[in-house]
């Protein structure tokens, strides 16, 4: 088992992919055996700069885009909040969408 007092809290990405969600899982099975805080964070993907400057391209264009998905992220984070919270019930979770 791990020393109690060897991380405050773990921090861990999640994108919503298979690889980030198994990162996420085992990030929880360590912070509930060392009693430590899980900090989920999520950043939405920027569009490449050849298409965030283009001329054919709007700015509002590119605004819904990262609207999307940070919203897209936050229902992700809401699932896997609430999937943890009945696993680990005790254990503390935030979550964070970055811009």
């Amino acid at each position: 088992m791990l020393e109690l007092a060897m991380f405050e809290k773990i921090l861990v990405a999640v994108d919503g992919s298979k690889s980030s969600i198994y990162a996420l899982d085992y990030a929880a099975n360590i912070a509930y055996q060392v009693k430590s805080e899980l900090a989920i964070i999520s950043v939405p993907e920027s569009l490449p700069p050849f298409i965030g400057e283009s001329e054919e391209v709007s700015p509002a264009y590119v605004s819904q885009f990262h609207e999307h998905l940070y919203k897209e992220l936050e229902i992700i984070q809401k699932e896997q909040l609430n999937r943890l919270s009945e696993v680990y019930p005790e254990l503390r979770i935030s979550s964070k969408v970055r811009d």
